[in-house]
């Protein structure tokens, strides 16, 4: 599996329910003004935050299940709103938790965690894609190399 999230980014969902299912007001403020009319009550908000955790969740959900996770990391402006942010990917997990024994059993309550709102996930996706390459190419490196000191 992806280190770091540099495979598999859901950031295109939220990003897209987010601009997608908004209505004009609502689409005026940043993720964590959507959240913040979602919990004073505004109706199109309430929508766009339960529709994207539902994705969200639906997408954890058949990653656990197909992969045998044992943890999800989130990033992103969407998680930088912090735990409320959770709540409603909880709650659509404990759904399939309800209907699942199965469910129940691999995805724990921590199974979901946010990458913290300080942390360049982007950047450290970007050294390990560098990593990765280095290593790869080292081989071919050292063994050229070697081949011109016999020589």
């Amino acid at each position: 599996m992806a280190r770091l999230g540099y495979a598999g980014c859901m950031r295109w969902v939220g990003m897209v329910l987010l601009l997608v299912g908004m209505t004009a007001a609502v689409a005026q403020g940043p993720d964590a003004a959507v959240l913040a009319k979602a919990q004073a009550g505004d109706a199109a908000a309430q929508a766009v935050v339960r529709d994207v955790s539902a994705v969200l969740a639906r997408t954890v959900h058949g990653l656990v299940m197909a992969y045998d996770l044992e943890r999800v990391v989130i990033g992103g402006g969407v998680a930088r709103i912090g735990a409320p942010f959770l709540i409603g990917i909880e709650a659509a997990l404990d759904e399939f938790r309800a209907k699942s024994p199965l469910a129940a059993e691999m995805l724990p309550p921590d199974v979901v965690r946010l990458v913290p709102p300080d942390f360049d996930a982007g950047c450290w996706g970007a050294v390990a894609l560098a990593e990765d390459a280095a290593q790869a190419t080292a081989p071919v490196a050292v063994a050229a190399r070697e081949t011109e000191v016999g020589a």
